[in-house]
């Protein structure tokens, strides 16, 4: 953007009314964009390789996190720190000088990569983080729902219910869709779907394709480790009607039989859930 600017004002002076004009039309164009850069999940953003990656919550956003750290020479820095992926990025990422340096570029300058999962896994995928976490429990009581509490449990039908109640384009980023408004700016240039391909090849593939060292995920045990500990210890239940199971913070945890996603979502389930996510579904259809 600084070189933009420069060169402009030594081409037309800077004194120049049209010279002015085009300034403060580049200005709110990237006024336009930045702002909506800090709507969260913020992305992240590679200036030095013209990369920026939307990511949400529930879709591998911490093996994300960590290709990214890996990606701009960061990730010693997060290991040393002792912190969660989720506490470095919040207590770091926004105020560093990366940032800064990259969202002073225009939105134009950037490959976006948006890394997204079926909504309709990605649903359950939230209501099994809720009931381990309780994250929700009292947006679910603000909501007028009635009690709804992750340690006696409630069904995935009722989880649903409270997402009909909330604007999911401004909601915790844990069941907030997963369109970024950046995206009404400038539409992603590919978009990996981590329900139908495989995340750590994709992300391979991008680095040969910008001319990146290539991160080697099979050297990174501690990762996978992470990763193996928060998955659900899923088991095929033989009856139907599992959404409207109640189930509780144990079954979410793996101390208690979890069904297997699919189980969830019959086809009432999956139309709530399309008409929840329509955003989604009308961005990312073809990748569904």
């Amino acid at each position: 953007m600084g070189l933009f600017k420069s060169t402009i004002r030594r081409i037309g002076g800077p004194t120049n009314p049209a010279t002015l004009r085009i300034l403060d039309a580049a200005d709110w164009f990237r006024r336009l964009w930045a702002d909506r850069l800090l709507e969260p999940p913020v992305p992240f953003l590679n200036p030095e390789r013209s990369l920026l990656v939307i990511w949400s919550a529930k879709c591998a956003c911490t093996v994300v996190y960590v290709w990214y750290l890996q990606s701009v020479g960061q990730l010693e820095a997060f290991r040393r720190s002792g912190l969660s992926a989720h506490a470095f990025r919040g207590q770091r990422y926004a105020k560093s000088d990366l940032f800064r340096r990259g969202k002073a570029r225009m939105l134009d300058d950037y490959r976006i990569v948006h890394v997204i999962r079926d909504p309709c896994l990605r649903a359950v995928s939230a209501y099994r983080h809720e009931l381990a976490t309780g994250y929700a429990d009292k947006r679910f009581s603000a909501a007028g729902l009635g009690p709804m509490d992750h340690n006696s449990g409630f069904s995935f039908s009722r989880y649903l219910e409270y997402l009909e109640t909330v604007d999911l384009s401004r909601a915790n980023v844990h069941h907030k869709q997963q369109f970024h408004p950046v995206e009404k700016v400038k539409a992603a240039d590919r978009v990996i779907n981590i329900s139908r391909q495989d995340l750590f090849t994709e992300l391979n593939r991008l680095e040969s394709e910008h001319g990146m060292p290539r991160t080697d995920f099979t050297a990174l045990d501690w990762l996978h480790r992470k990763e193996d500990a928060r998955r659900a210890r899923t088991v095929s239940f033989a009856r139907g009607g599992v959404a409207d199971l109640p189930f509780d913070a144990a079954a979410a945890r793996g101390r208690a039989p979890w069904p297997d996603y699919e189980q969830f979502l019959g086809p009432s389930v999956r139309r709530r859930i399309e008409r929840l996510y329509a955003t989604d579904f009308e961005a990312f259809g073809e990748h569904l």
